[in-house]
């Protein structure tokens, strides 16, 4: 038997940050490729849409923040990217079951 044959183990997964005290699961998640080329994680829980943020202009952050709260703890959260020509970059849309797109332009 050759050596490239024999079975091996993977890395399976890694926690990303650190861990959710919240009782609630996470009900959506969304990675985010951005025009300029970067990767956001994205993950809902209870009512909060959360972004992860690892390094910024050499400073590092690794952790989850707050994009939005307030969201329905119901409904799953729909994302959609969008180019928007007035401003020159991309958006992420977001819509959750009721009248209201919202907006996050990664900022």
């Amino acid at each position: 038997m050759r050596g490239e044959e024999k079975v091996k183990t993977r890395g399976g997964y890694t926690r990303l940050g650190a861990a959710n005290s919240s009782l609630t699961p996470v009900r959506s998640a969304k990675t985010w490729d951005n025009s300029t080329g970067g990767e956001l994680p994205m993950r809902m829980y209870d009512d909060e849409l959360e972004v992860y943020i690892g390094t910024v202009d050499a400073v590092t952050k690794n952790a989850w923040y707050r994009v939005k709260a307030s969201l329905s703890t119901t409904e799953i959260i729909r994302f959609a990217t969008w180019w928007n020509d007035a401003e020159a970059l991309d958006v992420l849309l977001f819509i959750q079951g009721d009248d209201n797109v919202y907006e996050w332009s990664g900022a």
